[in-house]
């Protein structure tokens, strides 16, 4: 049984889920970050509060951010380099959602465009698995009503998704196969 079948190779694929997710994922990113910066700021400037205040220091807002951002330059750079990363893993993240929401409307397109009503086979990691079930017995419903079958090649399909998912959820858990010993009587 080959598992390059549950590779994606498309990462995006909605515009209407995946960009508008990444753009307020990108949106809080800002609003956050500016939040922070402004609050880490608004600290120091109230410990120079008191010698403002007494006249003991001279304020000079160009030297005031010069310092503020040389000693935030560790947590800028964190900011910087973390955005992408975490926008990539909601993009890969989302596609568990998009991908399946595709592929169930190419079924129903195929459909209503006078091809065959399939069942949805997903792969193990994505979700709307219930969603799935759920379709596929909507599938089974329209066919028993008919009086036509599920094209047996996409139940095959169904029990090898299954099985493949089973063996990637065993594959990423670091669990190993071993053979039973044998019975004695």
């Amino acid at each position: 049984m080959e598992l390059s079948r549950s590779k994606r190779t498309t990462r995006y694929i909605s515009s209407a889920i995946q960009g508008k997710l990444m753009v307020r994922l990108s949106i809080y990113w800002i609003v956050y970050n500016s939040a922070l910066l402004v609050v880490m700021a608004g600290q120091q400037l109230v410990r120079l509060a008191p010698d403002l205040v007494t006249g003991q220091s001279n304020f000079d807002l160009g030297r005031f951010s010069h310092e503020f951002f040389s000693s935030s330059r560790p947590l800028l750079i964190s900011m910087s380099v973390f955005c992408p990363l975490i926008i990539w893993d909601m993009l890969r993240y989302s596609h568990r959602i998009a991908g399946p929401i595709y592929h169930f409307r190419r079924v129903i397109e195929t459909y209503n465009d006078g091809g065959e009503l399939r069942k949805v086979t997903l792969r193990g990691d994505d979700l709307l698995q219930e969603f799935q079930v759920t379709f596929n017995r909507l599938v089974d419903r329209v066919h028993q009503k008919s009086g036509t079958q599920v094209p047996e090649e996409v139940v095959d399909l169904a029990a090898e998704s299954q099985l493949d998912a089973i063996h990637s959820l065993i594959e990423g858990s670091g669990i190993r196969a071993v053979e039973a010993p044998p019975v004695s009587n």
